[in-house]
């Protein structure tokens, strides 16, 4: 992309649409190894010359918009990836009227950003929209179509129906399947979207049938040193954890974190994400030093590449005041729990799941100090969210 790049740059000039593309291609190559920021700034650079070239209202422009948006998403601002995609939704609709299939994507990405955002009845409001498209479009059996299946079940999930997700995520999975055939990346990605619904639903041997199915074919198609085979190594070892084999679950994230510093090298949300589980395996060994080694790890990964104010450094917050409070050090763990609530109150707003977990946490913190009052303020807080 780069050569491609200075070729065309010295060819054209600066302001040419081939550039533009040049410049969107790389910053989608970035954006895959996990470089949400240099992403952004190659997509600014796409955008600026789209627009001097052609104007707004045009589709190259409305891609650009919606590129920004998937990078701001993966950045954790959900909020700025919703004014992006509201951008490219604009101009589609202007030039493609309302039943288009990019119509369908530019919904299906609002309808994800608001599943990001802890809304997801408004996130099926959009998701319904792009299935809805793409079913008259296409008819039932098309990848986009179980795209939208597969993301609905993920909202329906938030929403509390795990069954209906179920379902949603099976009609997927039917869908590719008959499209793809059985040995395909995108049937793997539905077994183990399936096999992360029934991990939620407590069911984690069933996970791990999925999960397994997964595996058998990424690492068909990819071999063992693909981003892919990592993800269902840690997922398969969530479900091992959950089964309350951690010794297993840690061969299982140890093999997903050798493959991702491998790819994508140290500073990647993908070798904290296993730095994270591996601590959470260590605490439930009773191993609480080793895993706080983890858990800073995962912390300080992300807080380079993310910054200061994103969703997962939250959960770290919290998984390293649990690990405090497991020392026996219950005023530290309060720290890292307030850091994690100031987080996701900042991210979400006042009424997500993730917050109640945190008020939930912080009055165990308090029943250890002692601090019944403030204990109970804070379980009435998180009931209050979860309706429990």
């Amino acid at each position: 992309y780069e050569k491609a790049l200075g070729i065309d740059m010295e060819v054209y000039g600066e302001k040419h649409p081939k550039v533009a593309t040049r410049y969107n291609n790389l910053g989608s190559a970035y954006r895959a190894l996990g470089d949400a920021k240099l992403a952004i700034e190659y997509y600014e650079k796409a955008l600026g010359i789209d627009m001097e070239v052609y104007g707004e209202k045009h589709p190259n422009v409305a891609t650009r918009y919606n590129n920004l948006g998937m990078a701001y998403k993966e950045l954790g601002d959900a909020k700025l990836a919703i004014e992006y995609y509201e951008k490219a939704l604009e101009i589609d609709m202007e030039v493609y009227g309302e039943k288009h299939p990019t119509l369908a994507t530019d919904y299906n990405n609002l309808g994800s950003a608001y599943w990001n955002l802890g809304d997801a009845k408004q996130a099926v409001v959009y998701l319904e929209k792009a299935l809805g498209i793409d079913m008259e479009v296409y008819g039932e059996k098309h990848p986009n179509v179980a795209r939208e299946y597969n993301n609905l079940g993920s909202a329906y999930w938030n929403l509390g129906d795990a069954k209906q997700a179920v379902v949603y995520l099976e009609k997927a999975l039917g869908i590719d399947m008959e499209v793809y055939g059985e040995k395909h990346p995108n049937v793997a990605t539905r077994y183990n979207n399936l096999g992360s619904a029934y991990y939620n639903l407590g069911e984690a041997k069933q996970a791990v049938v999925y999960l397994e199915k997964a595996l058998g074919i990424d690492m068909e198609v990819y071999g063992e040193k693909h981003p892919n085979v990592a993800r269902d190594y840690n997922n398969l070892g969530m479900a091992y954890q959950e089964l309350g084999d951690a010794k297993q679950a840690i061969e299982y994230y140890e093999k997903a974190l050798g493959i991702d510093m491998e790819v994508y090298g140290e500073k990647h949300p993908n070798v904290a994400r296993e730095y994270n589980n591996l601590g959470m395996a260590y605490q439930e060994l009773g191993e609480a030093k080793q895993a706080m080694v983890y858990l800073e790890k995962a912390l300080g990964i992300d807080m380079e590449v993310y910054g200061e104010k994103h969703p997962t450094l939250a959960t770290y917050y919290n998984n390293l005041g649990i690990a405090h409070q497991n020392l026996g050090d219950a005023k530290l763990a309060v720290v890292y729990l307030e850091k994690a609530l100031g987080i996701l109150i900042e991210v979400y707003g006042q009424k997500h799941p993730n917050i109640a977990v945190v008020y939930n946490n912080l009055g165990h913190v308090y029943q250890d100090l002692g601090d019944e009052n403030a204990a109970n303020q804070w379980f009435n807080k998180a009931s209050e969210i979860s309706g429990k």
